[in-house]
């Protein structure tokens, strides 16, 4: 009996979000400031579907608002010192509704935040935000403060650091805050360095576990005090002294942001950083970029580098390591804008990155002597083998985020930049594009989305969500920021450089936790089946299945 496959948008109640090849364009907003620059550091998605937010905002009076899409977020903090020409580079943390609109913000005031470097993690009951803040008045008696983002007049949640001294320099400190989900601010925790003049901390990543206990990675130069709950504080000290570049820090925490673990690291590295952490069951994956010559160490697990290398390393949730594993790279090795995501039994890397790396099948991923080519890295999340990679052969562009969909496919969001000579020409100022991958086989992309938003000269991250609609957090200086070509922008008005975040409704949806092991992935000419569970189907019988990215009903 002949069966006729019909798609679910002509029989299934005329569904046409499910049935769309092309991503639509849901909204687009910008993050300006007054006269001033704004960026995005991190995106993260609540429990409930909100998004959680994290950047920073140049200000140096209450008048420089901070806004996104025309609703005031936050006023500006005040630069206290003496440079009439100088500015503060203000915190805020917004919570925002699956269409964009805010619900609260908290931020900082005679506080500096070090831009990059601030980050989430979405709880139970709200959001853990990680970064680094300075003072504002070399010597002055303001103390570094947040303003509580559930009352308008500004309920203040005060460091209690002022400075006794003029020095010019402006001291620092780490902060742990969590803020609740209606916006009030539950604790503050601060990682108080040794040497507070000198820049010494790196927030790079945070993950919590199945148990509710936080992890905080980066990288560090000097020593810090972390508060335990018993009202003392554990010193946690960088692994390669004073002489190196930065050491590798991983730190757990309980959910009330208190010191329980570290992990340590030795050998001969000049300097290694822990750059992005995920978390899986017992697990948590970390990358990053080490450089020197002999043996490191995680733990008791150790690698080799030789020049500066990739590298990344599996550590239990009770702090032992599983295998850390380096990269060595022929050429010197770096990687921007790099993201991590663990799915299909690997680990997925991307980047913006000039790289020279041998896989384990002697496969050769080389982005030449440029540092400007997107990167996909597979790795083997058992071992830490590289398995396979792909390097995009164009200028100044990269991956900074995956995720794998129903449909079986990779998918990798990148951006172009403009290069001269480069093909095909880019819209002014660059544009993003997402490329589809079969998992097994990175020798290049089996499609493409091109010209998703205009002008992404500067990424941040992107999320993907139950529902299949992907959020964006860009960096632009243009101020015509098209979305899909059509007459939606992003609104920005300003010249300056602005953070910009958009929706679009993409035709896949994440794919369920555990749905295949990809080294059975087929290619992409062999027909794909799957079942509502996310399982892979030989024949389909009657039926709704999803197919090519589309809900598809098989009926006898």
């Amino acid at each position: 009996m002949n069966r006729r496959f019909l798609i679910s948008a002509f029989v299934v109640g005329l569904c046409t979000a499910v049935s769309a090849q092309e991503p639509a364009a849901l909204w687009g907003k910008a993050v300006q400031a007054a006269k001033k620059f704004t960026q995005g550091s991190d995106m993260k998605m609540g429990a409930d579907g909100s998004l959680y937010i994290i950047g920073t905002g140049s200000t140096r009076t209450v008048d420089d608002y901070i806004t996104l899409g025309g609703a005031q977020l936050a006023l500006g903090t005040v630069y206290r010192g003496t440079n009439d020409n100088s500015q503060v580079t203000m915190m805020y943390l917004t919570k925002l509704d699956g269409g964009g609109s805010p619900s609260w913000t908290v931020y900082s005031k005679d506080a500096q935040a070090s831009a990059n470097n601030l980050v989430l993690q979405p709880v139970a009951d709200g959001v853990v935000a990680f970064f680094v803040v300075e003072h504002t008045e070399k010597g002055g008696d303001h103390s570094p403060c947040f303003i509580d983002g559930t009352d308008a007049t500004g309920n203040s949640h005060s460091l209690g650091w002022t400075l006794e001294s003029a020095e010019a320099s402006r001291y620092f400190k780490g902060v742990l805050m969590k803020v609740g989900s209606g916006g009030d601010i539950k604790w503050l925790r601060v990682l108080e360095p040794t040497d507070p003049s000198n820049q010494g901390l790196y927030p790079n990543a945070i993950a919590a576990d199945d148990d509710g206990n936080l992890w905080i990675a980066g990288r560090q130069r000097v020593s810090f005090l972390l508060p335990k709950s018993d009202g003392t504080t554990e010193t946690v000290a960088p692994s390669f002294g004073s002489s190196g570049d930065g050491s590798p820090m991983l730190v757990k925490l309980d959910a009330d942001g208190y010191y329980l673990n570290h992990l340590e690291a030795s050998g001969s590295a000049s300097n290694m950083y822990v750059n992005r952490l995920v978390q899986q069951g017992s697990q948590l994956y970390l990358m990053g970029i080490g450089s020197g010559s002999g043996t490191v160490s995680l733990g008791d697990k150790s690698t080799s580098f030789s020049g500066a290398c990739p590298y990344t390393a599996s550590v239990n949730t009770d702090m032992t390591v599983n295998w850390v594993q380096a990269y060595p790279s022929s050429v010197s090795c770096t990687i921007q804008e790099m993201s991590l995501t663990a799915a299909g039994g690997s680990l997925w890397v991307t980047g913006t990155a000039k790289l020279e790396l041998t896989t384990k099948t002697g496969k050769q991923v080389t982005t030449g002597t440029l540092n400007r080519d997107a990167v996909l890295l597979r790795i083997d999340a058992a071992n830490g083998d590289l398995l396979d990679g792909y390097a995009k052969g164009k200028l100044q562009q990269g991956y900074f985020s995956t995720f794998m969909a129903s449909d079986g496919y990779l998918y990798a969001v990148g951006h172009q930049g403009v290069w001269a000579g480069s093909e095909p020409k880019m819209p002014n100022g660059g544009a993003m594009f997402i490329d589809k991958f079969s998992p097994s086989d990175l020798t290049a992309s089996v499609g493409s989305w091109d010209n998703v938003l205009e002008n992404a000269a500067g990424a941040q991250t992107a999320l993907l969500s139950p529902g299949g609609t992907l959020y964006t957090m860009t960096r632009s200086q243009q101020t015509s920021n098209a979305l899909m070509g059509g007459p939606l922008t992003t609104g920005q008005t300003t010249g300056e450089y602005s953070c910009n975040l958009c929706a679009f409704q993409l035709p896949v949806t994440p794919a369920p936790t555990g749905i295949r092991d990809i080294t059975h992935h087929p290619s992409p000419n062999t027909p794909t089946w799957y079942n509502l569970q996310g399982q892979r189907v030989q024949k389909p019988a009657k039926g709704l299945y999803i197919h090519e990215g589309r809900k598809v009903v098989v009926k006898d």
